[in-house]
């Protein structure tokens, strides 16, 4: 059973665990970068706002939020043992990769299509009442992908189609 927490407990934690006096002590720094990391992936609190209410450095805060997806991804034995009661208190299943997936940091790609395509786009757009090209496209993208990731596709196929691009 999971239990629930809010932002504002794993703040007080963490600024009970931080010591009087600067220290790299390895099982200080797990336990810091654990709480680091469940602020600013399930929380979504920026690398500012975590620094300054614990009184470290924005770049202090940037590593320490990967740092633990990188010894649980390794199996770090040390890391597992240091935020053992931690990890009971708060769960958090931190993320495989330290990309952010939110939709406010989205990256975009420019592409050019004739004007055949894009009257094609336009017509599904209209078929099947899409707001705008926007969101056709990624739709039509997605709707590809699926297929592609459940059917096997031979390298004949995708060759024919490159004649097409």
């Amino acid at each position: 059973m999971k239990q629930k927490y809010s932002m504002l407990d794993v703040v007080k934690e963490l600024k009970n665990l931080i010591p009087s006096k600067a220290t790299r002590k390895r099982v200080y720094l797990d336990r810091r970068n654990y709480l680091i990391c469940i602020l600013y992936y399930k929380f979504k609190c920026s690398e500012e706002h975590i620094a300054t209410h614990i009184d470290v450095t924005r770049d202090a805060v940037t590593v320490a939020k990967r740092q633990p997806i990188y010894l649980v991804k390794s199996g770090d034995p040390t890391f597992q043992q240091n935020t053992l009661h931690l990890q009971k208190k708060y769960p958090y299943e931190v993320p495989e990769t330290h990309i952010p997936i939110s939709k406010g940091r989205e990256r975009s790609k420019t592409i050019f299509l004739d004007a055949t395509t894009l009257n094609r786009i336009q017509l599904f757009r209209e078929k099947y009442h899409v707001d705008n090209n926007r969101s056709a496209i990624r739709l039509l993208i997605d709707l590809g992908l699926d297929k592609i990731e459940k059917e096997s596709i031979t390298f004949e196929v995708l060759w024919k189609q490159t004649k097409y691009l």
